[in-house]
């Protein structure tokens, strides 16, 4: 198992390209990326923070479930559908497929706090009315739970990149 995650962790430092060669460790910052330079995050790195936030919004809202179905939710997931906890964001289309196979009809009330935890982490502690706003916005535009992601994950690193 520890060769597989090392080489899994060798296969995404190359993916995102956190592999440097001698040549390019001599440039100057400003010959880089630009956005780096200034301080402002990159895309990868936005979409990084958003990953975080939604592993962590899924995971506080299974973790409402108790702590025997949590973990029995999270070995099911390794062992059936070989995807561990910190795949889940870049799997999450699967993953609410899977959600939707074990819960039901309940998956819809999961959905849900995963929507709101996420919305907390992306906007800070909001009111229930606000919450609600913000969550008919879902709702109102009769979109999966899939397809909402994307539209939050969208206007997040768009607002990432204005700061």
């Amino acid at each position: 198992m520890g060769n597989v995650l090392e080489e899994n962790q060798q296969v995404e430092r190359i993916c995102f390209g956190m592999e440097v060669s001698n040549e390019e460790s001599t440039l100057s910052p400003l010959s880089g990326n630009l956005s780096q330079a200034l301080g402002r995050p990159d895309r990868r790195e936005i979409q990084e923070r958003f990953d975080e936030y939604l592993a962590e919004a899924v995971d506080e809202a299974i973790t409402t479930l108790g702590e025997p179905v949590k973990n029995t939710l999270y070995q099911h997931l390794e062992c059936d559908f070989c995807m561990c906890k910190q795949e889940i964001p870049g799997r999450i289309e699967e993953f609410d497929d899977i959600i939707h196979k074990i819960f039901g009809l309940g998956a819809s009330r999961l959905e849900y706090k995963f929507i709101r935890n996420l919305d907390e982490k992306i906007n800070g502690k909001i009111d229930e009315a606000e919450f609600e706003l913000s969550l008919s916005k879902w709702i109102d535009m009769e979109i999966s739970f899939k397809e909402y992601l994307k539209v939050i994950r969208k206007d997040f690193e768009q607002n990432q990149k204005t700061r």
